[in-house]
Order: structure tokens, then sequence, then C-alpha cells
């Protein structure tokens, strides 16, 4: 029954509290309408499950072989088993009577020896009568929010929050239209192009309006360093190349 519930509020379980309330009223008001509609029709004295019940049984009980005691005792052998069975208490030894409410196969067999009708030993449980009182309640219609009456009292504050150990759940609950303001699209900020032309940023070299810079004049690679350590190699690097002699 548990597993059958959430399968139904499926659709209804991420959404706000009043909504979902919403939902759940409205289906099963539309769920007790059907149900007390589609019987409306059927005329017979238990519902259909115990006709397909018995449709079912007809075929076993011809294997089962009987030897009466009383009126409503009898002794019934089924499949190398031995079993007893009341009409008058409705019991069968096989418990299966007792605990469904709906005669067994062996009972079945013997109310067919009766020449009695099989409905009559079933639980009123199953009858069209129980079904239609259990829908007999309409469930009413309800008017929406702007309909309902303004009370003074203060608003409900949601449970404190306490975080719990572990990983955080990232499934967050579904927003309704109108519960908190739409958030707006952030801007991605786009790095800032620099020319590999003129050199100015805001711009690429396609879009560039500045006169094409000459290869020669293009400053390549790193930057020269102008600490004080290297621009003194720098200088002993030229004094070596203008003393080195060459020789041809």
């Amino acid at each position: 029954m548990c597993e059958t519930f959430n399968a139904v509020i499926k659709e209804a379980r991420d959404k706000p509290v009043l909504t979902m309330m919403e939902w759940l009223r409205r289906y099963l008001m539309k769920r007790n309408y059907e149900k007390w509609q589609g019987v409306q029709s059927y005329e017979g004295k238990n519902m259909p499950y115990i006709k397909k019940t018995f449709d079912g049984m007809e075929e076993e009980s011809r294997k089962c072989v009987l030897q009466i005691s009383r009126e409503d005792m009898y002794e019934v052998s089924h499949r190398g088993d031995q079993l007893k069975v009341d009409l008058a208490l409705w019991t069968c030894t096989c418990y299966h009577w007792q605990l469904t409410g709906i005669p067994c196969v062996h009972a079945f067999r013997c109310i067919l020896e009766k020449n009695a009708d099989p409905n009559d030993y079933v639980d009123s449980a199953y009858s069209r009568e129980t079904y239609l009182h259990a829908y007999s309640q309409a469930i009413n219609p309800m008017p929406g929010v702007n309909y309902w009456k303004k009370i003074d009292l203060p608003h409900p504050l949601p449970p404190v929050h306490k975080i719990m150990p572990g990983r955080p759940n990232l499934k967050k609950r579904k927003k309704e239209k109108g519960e908190e303001a739409e958030q707006k699209a952030k801007k991605v900020k786009m790095a800032k192009c620099k020319c590999s032309n003129c050199g100015q940023v805001g711009h690429n070299k396609r879009g560039c309006k500045a006169t094409t810079v000459s290869a020669n004049t293009k400053e390549v690679g790193r930057p020269p360093s102008t600490s004080q350590w290297a621009v003194a190699e720098r200088s002993k690097k030229s004094m070596r190349a203008k003393n080195k002699k060459v020789f041809i």
C-alpha cells in the first residue's frame, strides 16, 4: 500500500505545500467519482473480482473428492491432502476461507455439491453495497485561494534549518511562479582581447583600423629585463663581441 501511494503522488511530491495538497484533493475527488460512477451500472451481488476468482476455481474444484458427513460438513480429498469443510461456520482446514472471506476451492466444490450460490458464502466486504457505501461520501469542490477567509493569526514559520552530516542533496524543490523574484541571468564575463597589430585592448587584428605595423618594428618575444645585473651582463657580452677576432 505504501509503494502504491508513493507511485500515485509522485507528480505532486516536489510541489509547494498548498499546491501539493490541492493536487491530492483533486485526485481523490476524481477517483471517488470514477469509482462511484463505475459501479452504478453493475447489478451483481458481489464485485466482479469475486466472479473472476470463482471462474478460476471451477476447473480445479473438479479434482476434489467429497464425502458428506452431515448437512453442512464435508470431508474433501484434494491432491493427496484431506481437509474438513463446514459450510455452516464458513471454515476450512486450509484457513483460506477464514483469512480472505472468499470460499477456497474445497469449500467451492462443497457449495456446488449442495446446489447453493457461492456468492452467498462471500464476506460482506466484497459486496456491491459495501463498495457503494465506501464511496457514498463525495469530496466537495473548494474555491480558490482568493476566496479563502482572511484571519489575523500569525503566519507559520519554517522549521529551524539544521545541517545534517554527509554530502548535501543537490536536488532542490521546484519553485512556483511568484514564489520568489525571478533571478536575472548573469552575463558571462568575457576576457578582453588584445590586438596583435596595434597592441590596443578591446579589439582584434581583424577589426583593427590602424595602419598595419611592419614585422621589423614589432617586438618579438619577451621584452629585455631592466635590472642592474641584466644590463651589466648585456654590456659585457657586447664588449666581448667587439674584441673577438674573426679569422678568415
